[in-house]
């Protein structure tokens, strides 16, 4: 399983621990999920996992704290709670980049590269490099989809938990 291959910061490849669990989703979707902790979470998880057909479905310690942060949270009478996102994801970003991102997925999935050595690589560019830009806002959007699904599906928290 391509899953199993990858080096997730924490997580070592083959081995499930307190850290890390993968299971498959109880829809018999066939949908892989990669279950972690605080600390499995890096800045290209979401993307990288949903390029490849993977959930990423961390267990945060602090989820209210990741929810300030990413969204701006307003309450009123008619609408209830609204959240938003604090910074607008730069899809023009990732469509400019979207060709060197599929490139990349080839190279992980023929095992040219692998993701430890992607991610050492993305740590050295600048934070204006177009490409980490773009991983970064593809992240940031499947990520604020996860929290927002998380938030409205009671199972998906059960599984999240659980894992």
């Amino acid at each position: 399983m391509f899953l199993e291959r990858l080096a997730f910061d924490k997580c070592l490849p083959g081995k499930i621990d307190d850290r890390c669990s993968y299971s498959t989703r109880s829809s018999g979707s066939g949908v892989y999920v990669l279950s972690t902790d605080t600390n499995g979470v890096n800045h290209v998880n979401f993307a990288l996992l949903d390029l490849f057909g993977y959930t990423f479905a961390p267990r945060y310690a602090q989820f209210g704290k990741v929810i300030e942060e990413m969204f701006n949270i307003s309450e009123n009478k008619d609408q209830g709670v609204r959240l938003s996102l604090k910074k607008p994801i730069k899809t023009e970003l990732i469509i400019e980049q979207w060709d060197t991102i599929q490139r990349i997925v080839i190279s992980l999935q023929e095992k040219s590269t692998t993701q430890a050595i992607l991610v050492r690589k993305l740590s050295g560019y600048s934070q204006n490099h177009p490409l980490l830009q773009a991983l970064t806002e593809y992240n940031r959007m499947i990520k604020a989809m996860y929290l927002l699904d998380y938030i409205d599906d009671a199972s998906l928290r059960g599984r999240a938990l659980n894992n």
